[in-house]
């Protein structure tokens, strides 16, 4: 179990290099939509106005956490690695989308502005 642990953590730590890596040459702003799928997958797609994308993250994830739910004790206790991965990945996909897509956030004098640029 303490491999497990170990495991994850090291992906964890990975991935996190990674986005701060990848923020030195991009906007930084496009990490909050990196950061909301990292923690609940497609949200921060529907943040980048990505519905459909966003729609299909969620539904992945819930039918991974369900289909974990279902499967008996001593056998899903590996089942949680899947989840994972696709959480990492949904957050990935989020933050390259909006890099791609210049995405700005910021306050202005009216308020709070989002924009694009295609």
């Amino acid at each position: 179990m303490k491999g497990i642990a170990f495991f994850a953590l090291t992906m964890v730590l990975v991935v996190g290099i990674g986005f701060a890596g990848a923020a030195q040459e991009a906007s930084v702003d496009a990490l909050i939509p990196g950061v909301l799928s990292l923690g609940f997958p497609g949200l921060g797609h529907f943040f980048i106005d990505e519905v459909d994308t966003g729609i299909l993250h969620m539904g992945i994830v819930i039918g991974l956490w369900v289909g974990n739910s279902l499967v008996p004790r001593p056998i899903n206790q590996f089942f949680w690695i899947a989840p994972l991965v696709w959480h990492l990945y949904s957050g990935y996909d989020a933050y390259a989308t909006a890099r791609d897509r210049n995405f700005r956030f910021g306050f202005v004098e009216n308020g709070i502005t989002v924009s694009y640029g295609f």
